[in-house]
Order: C-alpha cells, then structure tokens, then sequence
C-alpha cells in the first residue's frame, strides 16, 4: 500500500477546479488499494471536496495539525500554547488593516491593528484577548507581498521558536503550533496506517509544501514557484501524471 498526498490549491485545484484527468487517476490509484489525500493550510475540507467530486481517504488540515478520514473521523488533532499568542501581536499586527485570525478548537478569535473594529465580522475581539486563549490550531494572517509574509514568518520562527510552526503560501502566513507542519502530518498518518516512508508520495506548489516535499518522495506541478520546483524531484503537469509515475 502506498499513500499520495496532495496540496490542494494551486495542486489539485487548479484552472480554476480541478479537472476530470486528476479525478480519473485518484480513482485508479485507490482501486489499486493505495491511499491518496489532501494536506492543506485551509480548515475542514470534507464539504469542498464533495463540491469538486474528488475521492479521498485521509485530509490533512491546518498544515499538519488534525487528521481527518473519509467518514468524517478525528485521527489526530495537535494544540499549540496559548500562553505567547499576545506577545506576537506585534510581529502580526504592524500596519494599519493587518489582522490575524487565531482558531482554536472551540472558536475563532480575528483580531486587529490597534483594535480597529470590523464590521460583520461576530469573532472581532480586542487585543487584550490574546491574553486569555488557551491554545490554536492554526493561525492566519494575509501580508501585502510574498516577500512580506516569508519576513514575518522568519521573525516569528526566531522570537517564538519554542510556540510556532510558521508557514508560507504566497502571501498567506499560515502559524501552526510548535512541529506540525504538512510532514509531520504524513508521518503521523503513515504511522497510523502503518505505511513505510518510501511509499509516500507528496505533492505541491508553495512554500508550505516544502517540508512534505523535503521529508518524502516529493515532487510538484508546472505553476510550482521556483523554490519548490528547485528542491522537487520532478514537474508534473497534474496529479493523473505523478500516478503514471508511480504505478
């Protein structure tokens, strides 16, 4: 058995959907009785999966931080400290209309520059609240510029080495707790599924694919940056084409 995994924007997603010779290769890579799944940044995906009628076995969600089956099971869920998420603030929260969007297992907590309030959004608190959640699961932030958010991201793995996992893609800071990321969510899946490390196959196209892509058989698509297809050990033009590889 053989597990792929796959980032979902900018991987599968692409073209603006996903389209049929992506989900025909899926289907023959489970009917030969391996796995395949999606490792994202985004929260719960069971809903957009079913919109774009793709088969699946596993999501990986949040970059790393829960598990999730094809029949809605919780696998594995990681929860990061809450006790430093104030004290970032000010490596997030910089200029004015940045924002960060803290979710942990019970809600979500958007929170802005110097407090300025937001219209329809029912989860705005103020900056003291920080100081009072327990813990997250993932935290968002969108910066101006690609480059913004790989300074950002780089600030905060050197001030809050010991709290955050923090990942890029494009221009989205994705803040995971302390050693998750998308690898250390395949490997936690693998050793549930008892699958060997040389039969994991990872595919993706940002920054944030490239631990996964570092840690196992990893390879990206033709919209790949440069960095990921630098370190990749082959472009493929979609998933259907990493499946004829494999099989």
């Amino acid at each position: 058995m053989k597990i792929i995994a796959s980032d979902y924007d900018g991987t599968l997603r692409r073209h603006e959907g996903v389209i049929d010779r992506d989900r025909e290769a899926i289907i023959k890579w489970r009917k030969a009785g391996n796995l395949f799944g999606i490792v994202t940044g985004r929260g719960r995906m069971e809903g957009e999966l079913k919109s774009v009628n793709v088969e699946y076995d596993f999501i990986i969600d949040f970059n790393g931080t829960e598990i999730w089956d094809n029949k809605e099971n919780l696998l594995y869920r990681a929860i990061g400290k809450g006790e430093n998420l104030y004290n970032m603030l000010p490596v997030l929260l910089k200029n004015e209309g940045d924002w960060v969007d803290i979710i942990n297992d019970n809600r979500s907590y958007y929170i802005t520059y110097k407090d300025m309030p937001v219209e329809k959004r029912d989860t705005w608190v103020k900056n003291e609240v920080a100081k009072e959640i327990p813990g997250f699961m993932q935290i968002y932030a969108l910066r101006r510029t690609d480059k913004d958010a790989l300074e950002t991201a780089r600030e905060l793995n050197d001030k809050f080495e010991k709290d955050v996992s923090a990942l890029v893609n494009g221009s989205w800071l994705n803040i995971a707790p302390y050693g998750v990321t998308k690898a250390s969510g395949i490997a936690k899946y693998a050793e549930i599924m008892n699958v060997d490390k040389k039969n994991i196959f990872t595919i993706g196209d940002s920054y944030n694919d490239m631990d996964m892509i570092k840690a196992f058989n990893g390879f990206t698509v033709l919209n790949g940056s440069p960095e990921v297809k630098a370190i990749a050990s082959a472009v493929y033009d979609g998933i259907w084409e990493l499946v004829e590889h494999v099989i």
